[in-house]
């Protein structure tokens, strides 16, 4: 959160328009790491901005910008200690993205908006920066690509 703002700029500068809310996932108790928790407070929500080119609206109505869901059955999966439940991310994409659409995911992590984007037919791009996370985030795509082709989907 303490990047919205700069990064409500940069995309404005770029020529998205950004929907102003961010959508919070909720961690229930518990779930939520803090190796620090002496210094800062837990953090259990993750944000999500959408920014969009053309007209920034929704595909279909968005009654709150928040759910709460578990992760516990994804976390084992990914080296992201904070991967986005596929439901979560399944929703976000489907109340956002048009058909037709590409997408870009900025902080792909280990992958899990970018899994539930291929999962939906959706062209995405992801990025990583962090070199720990990336080779996980090949791998989920690949994995993603093999268990929707049945395994005839090969990668060198």
């Amino acid at each position: 959160i303490v990047h919205q703002e700069k990064m409500t700029l940069w995309g404005t500068r770029a020529g998205f328009k950004v929907i102003n809310w961010p959508l919070l996932w909720l961690k229930p108790a518990g779930e939520a790491k803090n190796d620090a928790a002496y210094v800062n407070h837990t953090k259990a929500c993750e944000y999500i901005m959408v920014f969009k080119k053309g007209e920034c609206t929704l595909r279909s109505a968005f009654p709150v910008n928040w759910w709460v869901a578990s992760v516990k059955g994804e976390r084992s999966a990914q080296l992201n200690p904070f991967p986005k439940p596929f439901a979560i991310s399944r929703e976000v994409i489907e109340h956002t993205i048009v058909p037709g659409m590409k997408m870009l995911d900025p902080f792909a992590g280990g992958g899990s908006i970018t899994r539930a984007a291929i999962n939906l037919g959706i062209d995405v791009t992801a990025i990583e920066k962090d070199p720990d996370q990336y080779p996980g985030l090949c791998e989920s795509v690949k994995a993603t690509y093999r268990d929707i082709t049945g395994g005839a989907v090969q990668f060198a």
